[in-house]
């Protein structure tokens, strides 16, 4: 149930909301359990189990008005209740408050798969599962040597395909192609193949990924030297000359008076004769 619940639901075990919301989904797994498999007219047994519900049954459903609950604690509630096949609406009470008012129908059954075991595995296997996201294998091609093969050379080939696609290396000379489709791939599957080109695998995924984390992090630190470096030339221009505007700086007196310039000795020629060298 609910990847993209999950994702939104797993967040650091230690934060007080991320708690109390896990306490809620399990909260509300344990109502619908005892809902759904209540087979009594009235549904005695739920209501012994929760007494400040209100219940109203008939033939042809029964319905269960939920306490007033937070926008947060909707969302999480009309998320599960398909996996339940039990119908929730709206409702809202004489003070105003917002309530869920659920309808059990005979079609009504335990989820096959809870949300709190989709956050636990979320929480466990977050970043695994992002990758496959991210890079899924059933998208990819892999190259296992890819040392004589160029990016242009596989470009070219792949011309004939419409679609994007990206293309990751990593040190061991391994080319990853990632389609945006899984049709694209298994297409273009067949012209790659010459260069030894293969499906991906989960692993491949992960390795696919690192390699792409490892790129980005480079062109990060190359990008943040050449601003350094840009940053002290701006320095050390600033700190040695003088701001005329417009961007224009004056580095130094072009008006020098003749007593002012160099001599020869200035030079550490000393008294050194060159008139001989040129008579």
């Amino acid at each position: 149930m609910g990847l993209e619940a999950a994702k939104v639901l797993a967040t650091p075990v230690q934060n007080d909301a991320a708690l109390r919301t896990c306490t809620f989904v399990n909260q509300m797994e344990e109502l619908l359990e005892v809902l759904v498999n209540d087979n009594t007219p009235e549904l005695k047994n739920f209501s012994k189990r929760y007494p400040k519900l209100s219940i109203l049954s008939g033939e042809a459903a029964q319905f269960v008005h939920l306490w007033p609950m937070g926008t947060i604690q909707h969302s999480i509630v009309h998320h599960m209740l398909p996996h339940y096949f039990v119908e929730g609406e709206k409702m809202t009470d004489g003070k105003g408050r917002s309530y869920i008012r659920l309808k059990k129908t005979h079609r009504s059954m335990v989820a096959n798969y809870l949300l709190s075991t989709a956050i636990a595995n979320y929480q466990k296997y977050g970043k695994d599962i992002l990758t496959l996201e991210s890079c899924p294998p059933e998208c990819m091609i892999v190259v296992d040597d890819a040392s004589i093969l160029s990016s242009g050379t596989v470009m070219d080939r792949l011309q004939a395909w419409s679609g994007s696609y990206k293309l990751w290396r990593n040190e061991e000379n391994q080319l990853f192609i990632v389609f945006t489709t899984e049709e694209l791939r298994n297409s273009a599957l067949t012209e790659m193949s010459k260069f030894q080109g293969r499906k991906a695998t989960a692993q491949d995924s992960m390795t696919a990924e690192e390699a792409q984390k490892k790129k980005q992090s480079k062109k990060k630190a190359q990008q943040k030297k050449k601003q350094k470096t840009k940053e002290n030339a701006e320095s050390s221009k600033k700190g040695n000359s003088k701001y005329l505007g417009d961007g224009w700086y004056a580095v130094g007196d072009t008006n020098v008076a003749p007593q002012d310039m160099p001599t020869v000795d200035d030079d550490g020629l000393g008294d050194l004769n060159l008139h001989n060298q040129f008579g």
